[in-house]
Protein backbone atom coordinates (compact mmCIF):
# COMPACT_ATOMS: atom_id res chain seq x y z
CA UNK A 1 0.00 0.00 0.00
CA UNK A 2 1.09 3.76 -1.01
CA UNK A 3 0.16 5.70 2.39
CA UNK A 4 2.66 8.73 1.37
CA UNK A 5 2.15 11.70 -0.11
CA UNK A 6 4.64 12.34 -3.84
CA UNK A 7 4.83 15.62 -5.45
CA UNK A 8 6.63 14.77 -8.70
CA UNK A 9 7.90 17.79 -10.90
CA UNK A 10 9.41 15.95 -13.70
CA UNK A 11 9.85 12.09 -14.00
CA UNK A 12 10.31 9.36 -16.87
CA UNK A 13 8.75 6.14 -15.88
CA UNK A 14 10.22 3.55 -17.69
CA UNK A 15 11.35 -0.17 -17.26
CA UNK A 16 11.19 -0.51 -13.52
CA UNK A 17 12.82 3.02 -13.20
CA UNK A 18 11.33 6.13 -11.96
CA UNK A 19 13.91 9.24 -12.97
CA UNK A 20 12.81 12.38 -11.74
CA UNK A 21 14.35 14.96 -13.61
CA UNK A 22 13.32 18.92 -13.64
CA UNK A 23 12.46 21.06 -16.28
CA UNK A 24 14.82 23.76 -17.86
CA UNK A 25 12.71 27.48 -17.28
CA UNK A 26 14.94 29.26 -19.77
CA UNK A 27 13.03 28.88 -23.01
CA UNK A 28 11.85 31.16 -25.93
CA UNK A 29 8.37 31.85 -25.72
CA UNK A 30 5.17 33.21 -27.93
CA UNK A 31 4.31 36.91 -26.88
CA UNK A 32 1.09 35.18 -25.47
CA UNK A 33 0.88 36.45 -22.26
CA UNK A 34 -0.94 33.50 -20.89
CA UNK A 35 2.22 31.13 -22.06
CA UNK A 36 3.99 33.83 -20.61
CA UNK A 37 3.19 33.37 -17.27
CA UNK A 38 3.09 29.41 -17.57
CA UNK A 39 6.89 29.75 -18.74
CA UNK A 40 8.04 31.58 -15.97
CA UNK A 41 6.06 29.53 -13.26
CA UNK A 42 8.15 26.99 -14.65
CA UNK A 43 11.77 29.05 -14.29
CA UNK A 44 10.64 29.48 -10.78
CA UNK A 45 9.37 25.97 -9.96
CA UNK A 46 11.81 23.92 -11.78
CA UNK A 47 15.25 24.40 -12.48
CA UNK A 48 17.42 21.84 -14.20
CA UNK A 49 16.54 19.91 -17.11
CA UNK A 50 14.30 17.44 -19.04
CA UNK A 51 16.36 14.72 -20.62
CA UNK A 52 17.10 14.97 -23.97
CA UNK A 53 14.59 17.61 -24.62
CA UNK A 54 14.66 20.52 -22.15
CA UNK A 55 11.26 22.84 -23.38
CA UNK A 56 9.32 19.39 -24.49
CA UNK A 57 6.52 20.34 -21.58
CA UNK A 58 6.18 24.12 -22.52
CA UNK A 59 5.99 22.84 -26.43
CA UNK A 60 3.14 21.18 -25.40
CA UNK A 61 1.52 23.48 -22.87
CA UNK A 62 2.27 26.20 -26.04
CA UNK A 63 0.34 23.57 -28.70
CA UNK A 64 -2.78 23.34 -26.51
CA UNK A 65 -3.02 26.74 -26.39
CA UNK A 66 -2.58 26.79 -30.08
CA UNK A 67 1.08 28.85 -30.12
CA UNK A 68 4.50 27.76 -29.76
CA UNK A 69 7.48 29.31 -29.48
CA UNK A 70 8.10 31.55 -32.63
CA UNK A 71 4.11 31.99 -33.61
CA UNK A 72 0.86 30.23 -34.33
CA UNK A 73 1.16 26.54 -34.78
CA UNK A 74 0.92 25.10 -38.13
CA UNK A 75 -1.94 22.29 -37.66
CA UNK A 76 -5.90 22.88 -37.73
CA UNK A 77 -6.92 22.48 -34.57
CA UNK A 78 -10.52 21.75 -33.46
CA UNK A 79 -11.59 21.76 -29.88
CA UNK A 80 -13.89 19.06 -28.71
CA UNK A 81 -15.94 19.78 -25.69
CA UNK A 82 -17.02 17.64 -23.28
CA UNK A 83 -19.77 18.45 -19.88
CA UNK A 84 -21.15 15.65 -17.97
CA UNK A 85 -24.02 17.91 -17.20
CA UNK A 86 -25.28 17.22 -20.91
CA UNK A 87 -25.85 13.61 -19.98
CA UNK A 88 -26.98 11.74 -20.90
CA UNK A 89 -26.96 13.39 -23.69
CA UNK A 90 -24.76 11.83 -26.80
CA UNK A 91 -23.56 15.38 -28.11
CA UNK A 92 -21.86 16.48 -31.26
CA UNK A 93 -18.59 18.15 -29.21
CA UNK A 94 -19.28 21.96 -29.92
CA UNK A 95 -19.41 24.44 -26.59
CA UNK A 96 -23.07 24.61 -27.51
CA UNK A 97 -23.57 20.75 -27.54
CA UNK A 98 -21.07 19.39 -25.74
CA UNK A 99 -20.05 15.41 -25.78
CA UNK A 100 -21.15 13.22 -22.38
CA UNK A 101 -18.17 11.53 -21.91
CA UNK A 102 -14.26 12.01 -22.78
CA UNK A 103 -13.71 9.16 -24.67
CA UNK A 104 -16.61 10.20 -27.11
CA UNK A 105 -14.54 13.11 -27.93
CA UNK A 106 -11.05 11.41 -28.28
CA UNK A 107 -12.76 9.06 -30.88
CA UNK A 108 -13.59 11.59 -33.54
CA UNK A 109 -10.98 13.61 -32.52
CA UNK A 110 -8.18 13.97 -34.90
CA UNK A 111 -4.43 14.92 -34.86
CA UNK A 112 -3.55 18.69 -33.16
CA UNK A 113 -7.37 18.29 -31.57
CA UNK A 114 -7.56 19.57 -27.93
CA UNK A 115 -10.37 17.88 -25.87
CA UNK A 116 -11.57 20.45 -23.20
CA UNK A 117 -13.03 18.77 -20.22
CA UNK A 118 -15.68 20.75 -18.13
CA UNK A 119 -15.54 20.20 -14.62
CA UNK A 120 -17.43 16.95 -12.57
CA UNK A 121 -16.78 13.83 -12.55
CA UNK A 122 -16.91 11.32 -15.01
CA UNK A 123 -17.29 7.90 -14.37
CA UNK A 124 -15.29 6.15 -17.87
CA UNK A 125 -12.01 5.04 -18.83
CA UNK A 126 -9.90 6.60 -21.34
CA UNK A 127 -7.73 5.28 -24.29
CA UNK A 128 -6.17 7.89 -26.67
CA UNK A 129 -6.15 5.22 -29.13
CA UNK A 130 -2.42 6.64 -30.68
CA UNK A 131 -3.59 10.19 -31.58
CA UNK A 132 -1.72 13.41 -30.79
CA UNK A 133 -4.27 15.57 -29.08
CA UNK A 134 -4.16 16.96 -25.66
CA UNK A 135 -7.02 15.96 -22.96
CA UNK A 136 -6.76 18.81 -20.51
CA UNK A 137 -9.42 20.23 -18.14
CA UNK A 138 -11.06 23.51 -18.08
CA UNK A 139 -9.79 24.21 -14.16
CA UNK A 140 -7.41 21.77 -13.30
CA UNK A 141 -7.13 18.28 -11.46
CA UNK A 142 -9.13 19.49 -8.39
CA UNK A 143 -13.06 20.21 -10.19
CA UNK A 144 -12.60 17.62 -12.89
CA UNK A 145 -12.56 13.62 -12.13
CA UNK A 146 -12.26 10.87 -14.43
CA UNK A 147 -13.84 7.77 -12.06
CA UNK A 148 -13.79 4.15 -13.01
CA UNK A 149 -15.27 3.57 -10.12
CA UNK A 150 -17.68 0.07 -10.62
CA UNK A 151 -15.51 -0.75 -13.87
CA UNK A 152 -13.24 -2.73 -12.71
CA UNK A 153 -10.31 -1.42 -15.42
CA UNK A 154 -7.15 0.97 -15.25
CA UNK A 155 -8.87 4.88 -15.68
CA UNK A 156 -6.69 5.46 -18.41
CA UNK A 157 -5.11 3.66 -21.43
CA UNK A 158 -1.96 5.09 -23.87
CA UNK A 159 -0.87 1.98 -25.72
CA UNK A 160 -0.47 2.75 -29.28
CA UNK A 161 2.92 4.40 -30.11
CA UNK A 162 1.82 7.54 -28.68
CA UNK A 163 3.81 10.83 -28.76
CA UNK A 164 4.94 13.44 -26.72
CA UNK A 165 2.32 15.57 -28.32
CA UNK A 166 -0.17 13.29 -26.64
CA UNK A 167 -1.37 14.78 -23.79
CA UNK A 168 -3.41 14.43 -20.17
CA UNK A 169 -3.20 18.14 -18.76
CA UNK A 170 -5.11 18.66 -14.81
CA UNK A 171 -7.35 15.86 -14.01
CA UNK A 172 -7.65 13.69 -10.44
CA UNK A 173 -7.74 9.68 -11.61
CA UNK A 174 -9.37 7.65 -9.03
CA UNK A 175 -11.39 4.54 -8.64
CA UNK A 176 -8.84 1.93 -11.64
CA UNK A 177 -8.52 -1.61 -10.99
CA UNK A 178 -6.02 -3.38 -12.83
CA UNK A 179 -6.24 -7.18 -11.82
CA UNK A 180 -3.64 -10.52 -13.01
CA UNK A 181 -4.70 -13.81 -13.25
CA UNK A 182 -2.41 -16.44 -12.73
CA UNK A 183 1.11 -16.25 -13.78
CA UNK A 184 0.59 -12.72 -15.80
CA UNK A 185 2.05 -9.27 -14.55
CA UNK A 186 -0.32 -6.25 -14.39
CA UNK A 187 0.44 -2.76 -13.22
CA UNK A 188 -1.22 0.90 -13.28
CA UNK A 189 -4.39 0.76 -12.23
CA UNK A 190 -4.71 4.69 -12.69
CA UNK A 191 -2.75 5.26 -16.29
CA UNK A 192 -1.20 2.39 -18.37
CA UNK A 193 1.86 3.43 -21.11
CA UNK A 194 3.25 0.96 -23.37
CA UNK A 195 5.20 1.83 -26.19
CA UNK A 196 4.17 5.13 -25.86
CA UNK A 197 5.83 8.51 -24.91
CA UNK A 198 2.92 10.64 -23.77
CA UNK A 199 3.10 14.18 -21.42
CA UNK A 200 0.98 13.90 -18.63
CA UNK A 201 1.20 16.83 -16.26
CA UNK A 202 -0.88 18.41 -13.40
CA UNK A 203 -2.61 15.44 -12.22
CA UNK A 204 -3.25 13.83 -9.76
CA UNK A 205 -3.32 9.83 -8.69
CA UNK A 206 -5.66 9.04 -6.12
CA UNK A 207 -7.25 5.82 -4.50
CA UNK A 208 -6.28 3.41 -7.34
CA UNK A 209 -5.46 -0.40 -7.12
CA UNK A 210 -3.15 -2.92 -8.59
CA UNK A 211 -3.37 -6.82 -7.21
CA UNK A 212 -2.91 -10.13 -8.30
CA UNK A 213 -5.22 -13.39 -8.36
CA UNK A 214 -2.24 -16.08 -8.17
CA UNK A 215 0.73 -16.01 -6.03
CA UNK A 216 2.61 -16.84 -9.16
CA UNK A 217 1.48 -13.20 -10.99
CA UNK A 218 3.57 -9.93 -9.98
CA UNK A 219 1.78 -6.08 -9.32
CA UNK A 220 3.83 -3.22 -9.73
CA UNK A 221 2.66 0.08 -9.52
CA UNK A 222 -0.90 0.84 -7.74
CA UNK A 223 -1.38 4.05 -10.36
CA UNK A 224 1.37 4.58 -12.97
CA UNK A 225 2.74 1.51 -14.67
CA UNK A 226 5.35 1.97 -18.13
CA UNK A 227 6.03 -1.20 -19.77
CA UNK A 228 7.82 0.66 -22.78
CA UNK A 229 8.30 4.41 -23.81
CA UNK A 230 9.62 7.24 -21.94
CA UNK A 231 6.34 9.02 -20.66
CA UNK A 232 7.24 12.64 -18.90
CA UNK A 233 5.26 13.42 -15.74
CA UNK A 234 5.20 16.95 -14.90
CA UNK A 235 3.86 18.39 -11.58
CA UNK A 236 1.86 15.11 -10.69
CA UNK A 237 0.33 13.76 -7.34
CA UNK A 238 0.81 9.80 -6.52
CA UNK A 239 -1.11 9.23 -3.14
CA UNK A 240 -2.83 6.62 -1.11
CA UNK A 241 -3.07 3.85 -3.87
CA UNK A 242 -2.79 0.31 -3.66
CA UNK A 243 -0.36 -2.86 -5.37
CA UNK A 244 -0.55 -6.00 -4.05
CA UNK A 245 3.35 -6.65 -5.24
CA UNK A 246 6.28 -3.89 -5.86
CA UNK A 247 6.61 0.14 -7.02
CA UNK A 248 4.39 1.71 -4.65
CA UNK A 249 2.54 3.82 -6.69
CA UNK A 250 4.96 4.11 -10.00
CA UNK A 251 6.62 1.47 -11.98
Amino acid sequence: ANAENHRVRAAHICKGRLEITRLRGRAKVSKNPQVRSIARAEARGLGGRVWGAPSLALQLLFSVMGVVAGGQTGIAQTTRHVDDAACPGVGTGTLADPFCSIQAAIDVASNGDTVLVQDGRYNEVINFVGKAIAVRSLNGAASTIIDATGLNLPVVQIKSGEGRDSGLIGFTITGGLAIGVGSHGVGGAGIQVFNSSPTVLNCSFVNNETRIIHIAGSAHGGAIYCGSGAPLFANCIVRDNVVDGSGWGAW
